[in-house]
């Protein structure tokens, strides 16, 4: 049985399946000051995929 939650990975675009909302690699962070991106927030949704590139 497949589950999807309907999310997509922020890098590649890449529907979420079992595995991947099964790891739940899914960032939020608040941005304070010092970029350009002061006070707003930042929402990473990684597949098993991506996640292992950047960590790599």
């Amino acid at each position: 049985m497949e589950q999807n939650s309907g999310k997509i990975c922020s890098m590649c675009g890449k529907k979420f399946d079992m595995w991947d909302e099964q790891e739940d690699f899914c960032f939020v962070r608040h941005i304070g000051y010092g970029s350009k991106y002061d006070m707003m927030g930042l929402y990473l949704n990684l597949c098993c995929d991506c996640f292992d590139k950047i960590a790599d």
